[in-house]
């Protein structure tokens, strides 16, 4: 059964390649704009089997500098780290203790057995 495991820990690592090279061509424009509009027949190949809608993309030669586009991603990345952030604190911290009380009285009944006890919750 590790044999299955891995093989689908590698294949989906393969598949997640191209948007790996994509995320660092987000990190730098110059770069993305260089490869979009390649005259090289492969690269265009490979842009149209990946994403085919590449080919209506308008603004492939407009990009910002890479000091605006570190500022937006940190933008982004603080926003997200917030959410989530005030998210677990108003919401799922105050949660866990009645939660952890609640499945305290349900599975800890004198002289049950934990199989038992986790067959009928299923249930």
């Amino acid at each position: 059964s590790d044999f299955w495991w891995w093989q689908y820990v590698w294949l989906s690592l393969i598949i997640m390649i191209p948007y790996g090279f994509e995320m660092l061509m987000q990190a730098y424009p110059p770069l993305s704009t260089r490869i979009y509009t390649s005259e090289n027949d492969y690269v265009q190949a490979f842009l149209n089997i990946l994403y085919p809608i590449s080919r209506l993309y308008t603004g492939k030669e407009m990009h910002e500098s890479f000091s605006h586009s570190i500022v937006y991603t940190l933008f982004w990345i603080t926003l997200m780290v917030w959410k989530l952030f005030f998210s677990y604190v108003f919401e799922v911290y105050s949660m866990v203790l009645p939660s952890l009380e609640l499945t305290d009285d349900y599975v800890n009944y004198p002289n049950q057995s934990f199989a038992k006890m986790m067959m009928l919750l299923i249930l």
